[in-house]
């Protein structure tokens, strides 16, 4: 046996393996992670807590790439839930480039093949004001001010306290050697994510294993690219292709007029598994920017900035909340918040941006 792996062993023996309480144990690094945390903290100041895998910015928990507040069921929602925060409704479905131009979607010219998740994007977007209905995105030092734990979940675990004053129900086993128990437990990763950490699958039933199993979907690629002036004057979402030869997918952009002068052009891609190495993301990211810069040619000459995020999974347009209220009884204090969510009272067509609004209303 090397001493590397002497070394790890004994790393792994000295650490301290401990207990924790929390009552309400939010789970994730989002956008709606943080907004369940600031409502609990309203009700359980001393009784909140949020676990996150690192330390974010502000920019890190915003909604990334092409806008997802379109179609019907979204767009009627945001105008039911939050009227006053709707800024821009547009009336255009997206274009595709095809031979250097323009296409519209459902006209005489087809585009290169949708891939998974694509087809959501050709709807007409709405446009809205999110710093209303989240006025803590404009703190300054937000996660500072938040009661955040910065660990790496190794497991969870469904449990039975017998301690009627903490009564915990759910307990997250971190690599840290540290296990927070939790009465209450709001995870943001969305079941497949939640089923990975599981420990004691046998406690689930093989249909809500199933169900969770069915939520898994491909990773999402999201790069922003600032530019100092104006360098496309679109407001249309675009369908850019990877290969007119292959079916390599599209990434779909839309470029944002800035407060400053400036635009960005933010763009959103689906990415398989096998495919999320450095190398590959480089190739395409260079493959995607290629393509853009033959439609927009000052885009290099005014280049300013870049943002780069990569996520582990991506958000369903379809969500079975009927399936899922026949496994409640399972799952007793967990909540699923959050774009990925699955906590909705009633069954719903609303996805994406609008489906973590609604559970963010209901609970």
């Amino acid at each position: 046996m090397s001493y590397s792996v002497l070394r790890t062993l004994k790393k792994e023996d000295d650490k301290v393996v401990s207990k924790k309480f929390v009552r309400h144990l939010v789970v994730g690094e989002d956008l709606f992670a943080v907004a369940h945390t600031q409502k609990l903290l309203a009700q359980f100041p001393q009784e909140t807590s949020l676990l996150v895998e690192k330390k974010f910015e502000t920019k890190d928990i915003l909604p990334k790439g092409a806008s997802t507040l379109r179609g019907e069921a979204n767009i009627a929602a945001i105008k039911e839930l939050y009227p006053e925060s709707v800024t821009t409704e547009y009336d255009r479905v997206a274009r595709f480039i095809k031979e250097g131009k323009f296409k519209k979607f459902g006209g005489r010219s087809k585009p290169e093949t949708l891939l998974w998740g694509e087809n959501f994007y050709i709807d007409p977007k709405i446009d809205i004001k999110l710093d209303g209905l989240f006025p803590f995105i404009n703190e300054e030092n937000l996660y500072e001010k938040l009661p955040a734990i910065e660990e790496k979940i190794k497991a969870i675990h469904k449990i039975q306290s017998a301690d009627l004053v903490e009564n915990a129900q759910w307990a997250v086993e971190c690599h840290s050697g540290v296990t927070y128990e939790c009465e209450h437990l709001y995870f943001s990763k969305g079941p497949a994510e939640f089923l990975n950490f599981i420990s004691n699958k046998a406690a689930l039933s093989n249909e809500f294993i199933e169900w969770c199993e069915a939520t898994q979907t491909p990773a999402t690629l999201f790069h922003h690219w600032t530019f100092s002036k104006p360098v496309m004057d679109r407001t249309d979402t675009i369908f850019l292709p990877y290969s007119y030869t292959h079916e390599w997918g599209h990434a779909v952009v839309e470029f944002v007029a800035l407060s400053d002068g400036s635009q960005e052009a933010r763009m959103t891609s689906f990415i398989e598994p096998e495919q999320t190495s450095e190398e590959e993301l480089s190739k395409k990211i260079r493959l995607y920017k290629r393509n853009l810069e033959k439609i927009c040619p000052e885009a290099s000459k005014f280049s300013k900035d870049e943002y780069l995020a990569l996520v582990a999974t991506s958000v369903n347009a379809k969500n079975d909340d009927a399936g899922f209220q026949k496994f409640m009884h399972e799952l007793k204090n967990l909540i699923f918040i959050g774009e990925q969510g699955a906590s909705l009272k009633d069954s719903s067509d609303v996805s994406h941006l609008m489906r973590g609004l609604k559970i963010y209303a209901e609970n």
